[in-house]
């Protein structure tokens, strides 16, 4: 049933993709700010209680929800995994950096190259030629595509909706 409950999230994912709107991402980061807010004292216990009721509650609330659905019938539970996966993978945003810096390769635009790849990767380009751009862009997209995607697919097949959960909001924190 896991593989058809991912299959229906990317399909929704290809054809509905959210996005840099996504509203989880969006929810999850307003959340984020407020623990931070209300449990930074500088202590690392106040980080390690922020952690947990960012990360592990709503990991436990999936998983209780994902358990409960199983139990009533695995149908539900299917469709439960598909709607917690769609907003968590995040392919479009993969392909359409790597698609703008390859257009700018394609008619040999170095310049804009350089800006997409900086702002993209963070870091700055300048005197990169093409091949160096296209190796980073590659090393860029790979990095992109097991951050939003196949951490989130290895996360939901060991642990379920609530793996996928856990991966995706403990990644979202470290970006914080």
């Amino acid at each position: 049933m896991s593989l058809f409950s991912l299959i229906a999230a990317l399909l929704l994912e290809h054809f509905r993709p959210l996005g840099g709107s996504n509203p989880v991402n969006l929810l999850f980061t307003r959340y984020a700010n407020y623990l931070e807010r209300h449990f930074n004292a500088g202590e690392n216990v106040h980080g390690t209680v922020a952690w947990l009721l960012a990360v592990l509650l709503p990991v436990v609330v999936v998983g209780g929800i994902y358990g409960g659905l199983y139990a009533l019938n695995s149908l539900l539970a299917w469709a439960f995994s598909a709607v917690v996966l769609y907003p968590l993978l995040s392919l479009k945003q993969l392909g359409g950096q790597a698609e703008r810096i390859a257009a700018a390769l394609r008619v040999a635009d170095l310049d804009e190259a350089r800006r997409l790849l900086s702002q993209w990767h963070g870091r700055p380009a300048d005197g990169l030629g093409a091949a160096e751009i296209a190796r980073v862009g590659i090393e860029q997209t790979l990095s992109c595509a097991h951050k939003n995607l196949f951490g989130i697919i290895a996360w939901f097949v060991v642990l379920g909706p609530a793996g996928a959960v856990l991966y995706r909001l403990s990644q979202l924190l470290s970006q914080k």
